[in-house]
């Protein structure tokens, strides 16, 4: 299953959540499906990343799926999206709920708490655009 549009869903059912949505960033004018292959055209920097198995962004991340992650622009990161950031030398992957002055707050979809660290755009190196599960 691969799921672009809707991995903000549960964000949306508690929260204020923006319209935009994290696949607006790419272009699907141009993919090609065929039987069970899909080419998608990602105009810019990308990789396809592995989930870890902490539970901190269930039920929208699921253990061992993968994510489609391109490298940001700052006036495409919007409260909602899901953001790899580092923090004392380890990735987070967990959606942003607040930005601020240049400072971003994130929380897993699962923790009840936001994060204690708190990005800046040069700590944010992808933003999530795409789940495969």
């Amino acid at each position: 299953i691969l799921m672009f549009a809707d991995i903000g869903y549960v964000y949306m059912l508690t929260h204020e959540y923006t319209a935009v949505q994290p696949s607006d960033a790419l272009d699907f004018s141009t993919y090609q499906a065929s039987g069970n292959t899909l080419i998608l055209n990602i105009n810019r920097e990308f990789i396809l990343a592995n989930i870890s198995n902490s539970g901190s962004m269930h039920p929208t991340v699921s253990d061992n799926s993968q994510a489609i992650e391109i490298k940001p622009i700052k006036a495409e990161i919007y409260v909602g999206d899901i953001i790899v950031y580092v923090c004392n030398d380890v990735k987070i992957m967990h959606r942003v709920v607040k930005i601020e002055n240049g400072i971003y707050t994130t929380k897993g979809d699962n923790n009840f708490n936001a994060d204690s660290c708190t990005p800046t755009f040069e700590d944010i190196k992808w933003k999530v655009v795409g789940i495969i599960y």
